[in-house]
């Protein structure tokens, strides 16, 4: 699953999801964060929000650390040259 599609075409890529593991379309996946139960998780503010586009391209603003840290867990894999 894409990210990027499953917050901006999210009723299109979690039909597909539903479809893969074969469960029909319900209305209720699009208002998951009106569901009435409690939620038990530090994440409850997040949990009744709807889908969102706020954290795309959030990463860019790390983009200049990625070398650093793929070079790092280049090196620190199993079986890296030491």
């Amino acid at each position: 699953m894409d990210y990027r599609d499953a917050v901006t075409t999210p009723r299109e890529t979690l039909s597909r999801m539903l479809e893969w593991v074969g469960l029909e379309w319900d209305p209720a996946c699009e208002a998951f964060h009106l569901a009435p139960g409690p939620v038990l998780s530090a994440s409850h503010w997040q949990v009744r929000q709807p889908v969102y586009q706020r954290s795309l391209d959030r990463w860019r603003h790390y983009q200049q650390h990625i070398p650093q840290l793929l070079a790092l867990a280049e090196r620190d894999a199993p079986g890296a040259a030491s």
